[in-house]
């Protein structure tokens, strides 16, 4: 009886000791699993960050170009503004110069004036009749007194010119003058748009180089985060390669196009779709020259190829998650692509989804990935 007893206890801790690797396995499995969704999640918000940050990088150097071209426009008005502003100044100094010849012209002609005067002043006094007396003759007379009103004429002819020759030259000073100052007043407003527009742009220079630092720092967060993901991944393949020290043991075996699942679109998906990759040791490699020589068969029927091994987003010889996209109607049977034993058969909420894993004992492992 007591060895009855005994015989029943050591089986029961065997049995134990059998279940608690499996168990302890599918706890750390799930766990890795865990941990390679969040940071995949965190990835995805990263290149968010990084997208956006690029987008507004690149939108305040549109702005900063257009800061630099107004700048420029606005130098260039500044520049010809000074250019007539020195253009009015000469201007300016050749009627000064011609106001002073007016002014010695004006002179002579006082001094011309002034001798008229004095004839005047002369004969003024002379009555008409002894004018004709004192002449030789009536038309003598007759042609001193049209003298003296020619002479009278000629006063009023040099005044009237003075004082218009005067008026024009003040006139065009004055208008010379005053364009002057309206350019004056033109170049201040120009230089006062302009100290706007380099404050506008050296903010913005500010912003930009703010910006390029998140770019920076968001850079290298996603660098850890896909460093860590690396890391996770490699332990996580590491412990599905277990199983030759025991630690992972046998599901089922299957045959080549045994039906192990069905197509769907669980997990980081786009929609309904296999994952197909190929694992040697810790690494992924290219499925098709593998299936190029028989070593597998293709897991469905009636497919396309969304996305090769070496496609844009396959992340190939990063561990996760190179391989081969491959569409086909929702629900089309996922078959094992060659024989061997099944040693992961689970969930990766962010990331594979419902997946498969087959050990076909050459040293090979292919994944099955997004299934139903």
């Amino acid at each position: 009886m007591k060895l009855i007893l005994r015989l029943k206890k050591f089986l029961f801790i065997l049995l134990v000791l059998t279940l608690i690797p499996s168990f302890v396995l599918g706890q750390s499995v799930d766990d890795l699993n865990s941990q390679l969704n969040d940071l995949n999640q965190n990835i995805d918000q990263y290149q968010d960050q990084i997208s956006s940050s690029q987008q507004e990088a690149q939108t305040l150097q549109g702005q900063i170009s257009a800061f630099n071209q107004s700048i420029n426009d606005l130098q260039g008005k500044i520049n010809n503004t000074n250019g007539e502003i020195n253009q009015k100044e000469k201007e300016i100094v050749a009627l000064s110069e011609a106001i002073e010849v007016k002014k010695v012209e004006i002179e002579k002609q006082k001094a011309i004036l002034a001798e008229s005067l004095k004839f005047l002043y002369e004969v003024g006094d002379t009555p008409i009749l002894e004018l004709f007396l004192a002449s030789k003759s009536i038309s003598s007379a007759l042609d001193q007194m049209e003298y003296i009103s020619w002479v009278e004429k000629q006063i009023e002819d040099t005044i009237d010119t003075i004082d218009k020759a005067k008026k024009a030259i003040e006139a065009d000073k004055k208008k010379q003058e005053e364009e002057r100052d309206r350019l004056i007043g033109l170049q201040t407003q120009l230089e006062i748009q302009r100290s706007g527009l380099s404050l506008q742009e050296n903010r913005k220079q500010e912003l930009l180089a703010y910006t390029k630092g998140q770019e920076a720092k968001y850079q290298e967060y996603l660098a850890q985060a896909e460093e860590e993901a690396n890391r996770v991944q490699s332990e996580l393949t590491t412990l599905l390669s277990a199983n030759n020290a025991g630690a992972l043991v046998s599901q089922g075996s299957v045959k080549r196009g045994d039906v192990i699942g069905a197509e769907g679109s669980t997990g980081y998906s786009t929609g309904c779709h296999l994952h197909f990759a190929v694992y040697q040791g810790n690494q992924d490699i290219d499925p098709m020259p593998y299936i190029n020589n028989g070593t597998f068969s293709w897991p469905m029927n009636n497919f396309i190829i969304t996305q090769d091994y070496w496609g844009t987003f396959s992340h190939r010889g990063r561990g996760w998650p190179g391989g081969i996209d491959m569409a086909a109607p929702c629900g089309t049977p996922i078959m094992a692509a060659a024989d061997g034993d099944i040693v992961f058969n689970g969930w990766m909420d962010g990331g594979f989804g419902h997946y498969v894993v087959v050990d076909h004992n050459n040293g090979l492992r292919t994944l099955y990935a997004h299934m139903l």
